[in-house]
């Protein structure tokens, strides 16, 4: 199981004399979502972007399933199973619903097989559009869907990715009532099925609906952690998280 663990150990990033990760160390284990909250300026995205590969620490580890995962290709660590969820979206606009789907089900862990690339991308694809609410969409381009239906996309590549770990930020943002629902809904039955879920989230109502833990940092230092309900009670809380809003 200990494998199977997604552990950050002292993970250090400084941009100039800004520090994003202070010694950072948290473990995110499989079935559970933890939600990281905090200003802007916390190290909320920088998390994110080391995992992911897209930013290299200054000093510390980033494991899991048996691989270091600092040093190696964003690409590479998509293949083994880490997904980002971006706020600005990242899908194909000039394909169709159907075709971002298939060309996001060629990056599971270790890609499909190619005897079973067409029956099983198949039904996951399907699968995927039912429980999206985006079947009668099919065939339509992304670029004219709404924003809400365009997210929805997102979260439909990284289910179909095959992905492990889902990296997702801001996922309730500019999501209508039928649409968040859809989203949180999809959110729970992946953590249920084992997935490490990752999400960075301001809405605090989200936060006590999906995340079975929550860190919140300030400054690149995780200053409490626990269950939201819990963390909420911290007498740093309020401070941290009202500053958000100002």
């Amino acid at each position: 199981m200990s494998s199977e663990i997604l552990r950050l150990e002292k993970i250090s990033k400084r941009f100039g004399n800004i520090v994003a990760c202070n010694e950072l160390s948290v473990d995110f284990r499989p079935g559970t979502c933890t939600a990281v909250i905090g200003p802007n300026g916390a190290g909320k995205t920088t998390i994110m972007n080391i995992v992911a590969g897209s930013l290299i620490p200054d000093l510390g580890s980033v494991r899991w399933n048996g691989h270091e995962l600092v040093g190696m290709s964003q690409h590479r660590i998509a293949n083994l199973g880490v997904v980002r969820m971006f706020q600005d979206l990242k899908v194909f606009d000039g394909m169709t619903v159907y075709e971002n789907l298939v060309v996001a089900s060629g990056r599971g862990v270790g890609g499909w097989s190619l005897a079973k690339t067409e029956r099983r991308a198949a039904q996951l694809i399907d699968e995927t559009l039912q429980r999206l609410g985006l079947a009668g969409h099919a065939n339509r381009l992304t670029r004219d869907l709404s924003y809400a239906e365009r997210k929805l996309v997102a979260l439909g590549r990284a289910i179909c990715s095959g992905g492990k770990i889902l990296l997702l930020d801001e996922p309730a943002s500019g999501m209508d009532k039928a649409s968040l629902k859809l989203v949180l809904d999809t959110v729970v039955s992946l953590r249920n099925s084992g997935a490490i879920i990752v999400i960075v989230e301001h809405n605090l109502s989200i936060v006590q609906e999906l995340a079975s833990y929550a860190l919140l940092l300030e400054e690149g230092k995780i200053i409490a952690s626990g269950e939201p309900a819990e963390l909420y009670r911290n007498s740093n809380f309020g401070r941290v998280y009202f500053s958000l809003l100002q």
